[in-house]
């Protein structure tokens, strides 16, 4: 039986070498140094459509979406991860149209009886351009990831900063440290 832990990054960027996914790389290769599988989505290229609030997968939280798009091959991919780390860049003042789509499209996780999340570890990374997070609007993005998962997470912790041009994060150590020490203790998923 397999028990490396398995964490799932997804980053919503449209930039490959932006800031968001510079950090989320380090984050997966300080998870895979911990003995984790890591796998990440580039949630720009996965063609993920907006929830149409049909219902449908509320029945049981075995139920599926009926739609499908990208978010299909994504959902047993969040099954079966013990832990998940959501990156983003603020865009507009508060997190990418990507990533809001994914956050829109877990809602299918859930029921009455239970939610598919429930238990893992979750992580988040937030770049932006202004100088604090509340000027920035990664406060409201902090506020969103809190309040969706707080109540599902075993274990869940947010690193933001402060980063300019593509790649500049990787110039900041508090931000290269806390995305290191984050990925580290995602790969401590509990068995």
């Amino acid at each position: 039986m397999d028990d490396r832990r398995r964490v799932l990054i997804l980053v919503g960027s449209p930039r490959r070498n932006g800031n968001s996914a510079s950090l989320a790389e380090v984050s997966a290769h300080a998870a895979r140094e911990a003995g984790a599988d890591v796998e990440t989505v580039f949630l720009h290229e996965a063609g993920i459509g907006p929830c149409t609030g049909c219902g449908a997968c509320r029945a049981s939280v075995e139920a599926e979406c009926v739609l499908r798009d990208g978010m299909t091959p994504l959902y047993p991919k969040l099954r079966a991860a013990h832990a998940i780390l959501i990156a983003t860049p603020i865009y507009s003042y508060d997190m990418t149209a990507q990533t809001k789509l994914l956050i829109d499209r877990l809602y299918a996780l859930g029921s009455r009886d239970g939610n598919a999340l429930k238990g893992k570890r979750f992580g988040f990374l937030i770049v932006y351009g202004a100088k604090d997070e509340v000027s920035s609007g990664a406060a409201t993005a902090m506020r969103c990831f809190r309040d969706t998962f707080e109540r599902k997470a075993q274990w869940m912790d947010i690193v933001h900063g402060t980063a300019g041009e593509a790649g500049s994060a990787l110039g900041n150590a508090r931000l290269v440290a806390e995305a290191a020490r984050l990925g580290t203790e995602l790969a401590r998923a509990a068995r």
